[in-house]
């Protein structure tokens, strides 16, 4: 089973982010005075930054930046890499994932030649924002003629979910997402999964009229009638004969350790 984490349900929805969305680097001493999360700074000595990492080339005076993407003069980038033919003049951020010019999508593999940029919109903003005001990445969906397509955390370039009905598609939350046939999971089919009856406790965790599902997987083991997930740690649940820590059978006291952890 994959280890999840937390998030805020995300709607089924269009992003655009404009050119007021770029930002200017923020000047830093050294890397010393650097926050948490993912920025680009300008440091006396070494240029534009993104975190600790000169970004190469980069023009100072025209550089912009948002999420994980930038530009300036002459160049286009994501995470302070160089992403090779894009448009300056006409890049804009689509979401965490995505960025366009007039004439494709970029991700962090570059060029993605597979989308049709004519029909390609995201449905999300690709991230949350934590406690700290950090922005996370999450499971993030897109779309275009073809139908639906995923990235997540560590994708480099975009996994296309095939048999997708995007008249009927929605999330539910941060991993859980359906269309009139399929339940999925991280863009994963929950085999069997009813998605008129579906419902989530929680980003691991849901059930339908016939079954307890743990992430892509039906739980055949679980007791139906008892089965809760615990609300305070999301890997967790139990029913009246099991414990479970991402749908694997756990002791009943390594399932009490995980639950009373703050």
């Amino acid at each position: 089973m994959q280890v999840a984490f937390p998030a805020a349900i995300l709607f089924f929805a269009s992003i655009n982010y404009s050119d007021t969305m770029w930002m200017k680097p923020e000047t830093i001493l050294s890397v010393k005075d650097q926050p948490a999360g993912n920025v680009y700074y300008l440091i006396p000595g070494q240029g534009v930054c993104y975190n600790s990492y000169p970004v190469k080339r980069a023009d100072i005076d025209s550089f912009m930046w948002y999420l994980d993407f930038a530009k300036d003069k002459n160049r286009c980038y994501i995470a302070g890499n160089v992403l090779k033919g894009a448009d300056p003049g006409s890049f804009e951020v689509l979401n965490m994932y995505f960025a366009r010019d007039k004439d494709q999508i970029y991700t962090a593999a570059g060029m993605q030649q597979k989308l049709d940029p004519e029909t390609f919109e995201v449905l999300d903003e690709g991230f949350e924002t934590d406690m700290h005001n950090r922005k996370r990445k999450i499971t993030s969906y897109a779309k275009d003629r073809q139908g639906l397509w995923m990235m997540e955390y560590y994708s480099l370039k975009p996994t296309f979910v095939k048999g997708i009905d995007m008249t009927s598609f929605s999330r539910i939350n941060d991993s859980f997402a359906k269309d009139q046939q399929f339940v999925l999971w991280r863009g994963k089919k929950v085999k069997n999964a009813d998605p008129g009856t579906f419902t989530a406790f929680n980003i691991n965790y849901g059930r339908d009229n016939n079954h307890i599902i743990c992430q892509d997987n039906i739980l055949a083991v679980a007791d139906y009638e008892t089965f809760e997930a615990v609300a305070t740690q999301i890997t967790l649940a139990k029913d009246k004969n099991r414990y479970y820590r991402f749908g694997d059978e756990i002791p009943k006291a390594e399932f009490t350790e995980l639950r009373d952890q703050k």
